[in-house]
C-alpha cells in the first residue's frame, strides 16, 4: 500500500511541476554520440543523452523512444509516461496523445487508443489508425476507411473516406471516391470531392487545391480566392504562413511569395521555397539554403544544407552534406553542435 501511495505522489508531483513549467523552457531534440538529449536556445546540452530518438516538445511533453518503445518525457527531463507504446504514437495534442499499444504487448503492429498526460487511457485501443486531435475531432481509420472521433471517442463521423485531414476552424479536407472536397463537423460538404490533391488544412483562412495540374486557393466559403494558376512542381500543397505563400510562377517555374490577393510580395527567383516561420523563410537556389525576411532581403548566405527545417522559438534544424544534423539560429550561426 505504501509503495502505491508513493508512485502516485510522485505521479501527481511530476505532472504538479509539469504544469507550472509548460511554457517555461525552449528545448530541442539534438543528438550527442548515439543517443538523443535536449538542448537549449544558446546549444547547451540540457538533459543527457539517453534516447534513441526523441521528438520536438509538444504541449510540455516529448515523445521518446528507448529500445523500440515509445514514451514521454516532461520539460524538467523526467520520463512521466512510461516507455511502452509502438511505433506510430504522436505528440500531445489538445491535452491527449495517439498511442499504439503492441499486439500481445510486443512486436510490431498494433491498434490505437489516446490518452491522457498523466499517461491514463481515455479512448479505446479500437482503432487502425489514428491521428491527433485537432479542434476538438481526431481522424481515426478502421479498416480502409477514416472518419472522426470527439473527444469522448464516440464518432462524430462515422468512418467512409478514403483520407481525412485535421479539422481547423470547423472544416476538414477528406478524399471520397479519388477526389478532395472539404466538409463541416456535421459532415455536410462545404466543398464536394473535386480537386485532385488538396492541403493538409485551412491555414489563414485558405485551402490549397490541385485542379488540372496548378494549385489555387479556397476560403472558408469554399469560394476562391485565388484560381488555379501555379505550378505543381513539389509533393506539398502551399499553404499561408504570416501572411504569404511560397508559389511556383507558372511561366518561369520559379519560386517566389504571394499574399492573398494574388501580388508577389517576393518575385519568383528560386528554385524552391518553404512557409515563413518565425519571420524567415528558406529559400533554395542551385544546391544551396538560404533564408530572407517577409522583404525579400537575404539574411542568412546561402550555404550546401541537404534538408532545412523552420525556424521555431528563435532555432532551426538544418541538414549538412554527409547527412550531419545541426542546429542554427537566426544569424544563421550554429548553435549546437557548438562551433
Amino acid at each position: 500500500m505504501k509503495s502505491i501511495l508513493f508512485s502516485i505522489f510522485i505521479s501527481f508531483f511530476s505532472y504538479t511541476i509539469y504544469a507550472q513549467n509548460v511554457e517555461e523552457a525552449k528545448l530541442f531534440p539534438a543528438k550527442a554520440g548515439d543517443h538523443y538529449g535536449f538542448i537549449n536556445e544558446t546549444g547547451k546540452l540540457i538533459f543527457k543523452a539517453e534516447w534513441d530518438t526523441a521528438q520536438d516538445f509538444s504541449e510540455g511533453f516529448a515523445l521518446v523512444e528507448k529500445d523500440g518503445k515509445f514514451g514521454f518525457t516532461n520539460n524538467n527531463g523526467w520520463l512521466v509516461i512510461e516507455a511502452q507504446y509502438g511505433k506510430g504514437t504522436q505528440a500531445f495534442s489538445e491535452d491527449m496523445a495517439a498511442v499504439v499499444v503492441p499486439f500481445n504487448g510486443t512486436g510490431p503492429g498494433g491498434k490505437y487508443g489516446y490518452i491522457n498526460k498523466r499517461g491514463k487511457l481515455k479512448i479505446n485501443v479500437d482503432f487502425d489508425e489514428g491521428e491527433s486531435f485537432s479542434d476538438g475531432r481526431a481522424a481515426v481509420k478502421v479498416g480502409d476507411k477514416w472518419g472522426y472521433i470527439g473527444t469522448n471517442g464516440k464518432y462524430d463521423i462515422a468512418p467512409e473516406f478514403e483520407e481525412a485531414r485535421p479539422f481547423v476552424d470547423g472544416l476538414a479536407c477528406v478524399k471520397k471516391d479519388g477526389k478532395f472536397g472539404v466538409i463541416k463537423k456535421n459532415r455536410k460538404w462545404l466543398v464536394k470531392p473535386t480537386y485532385e490533391q488538396a492541403g493538409l488544412k485551412y491555414s489563414e483562412g485558405a485551402l490549397a487545391v490541385l485542379q488540372d495540374g496548378d494549385w489555387g486557393f479556397l476560403d472558408d466559403k469554399g469560394e476562391w480566392i485565388l484560381e488555379p494558376l501555379y505550378r505543381n512542381d513539389v509533393a506539398h500543397a502551399p499553404q499561408y504562413k504570416d501572411g504569404l505563400a511560397p508559389v511556383a510562377d507558372r511561366q518561369s517555374g520559379q519560386w517566389g511569395f504571394i499574399d492573398q490577393t494574388g501580388k508577389w510580395m517576393v518575385h519568383p527567383q528560386y528554385d524552391l521555397a518553404n512557409e515563413f516561420s518565425d519571420g524567415l523563410a528558406a529559400v533554395k537556389s542551385g544546391d544551396k539554403w538560404g533564408f530572407i525576411n517577409r522583404n525579400g532581403q537575404l539574411v542568412i548566405p546561402f550555404k550546401e544544407y541537404t534538408k532545412v527545417g523552420d525556424f521555431e522559438n528563435g532555432l532551426c534544424r538544418v541538414t549538412l552534406k554527409g547527412g550531419k544534423n545541426s542546429y542554427i539560429n537566426h544569424k544563421g550561426r550554429t548553435v549546437y553542435p557548438r562551433e
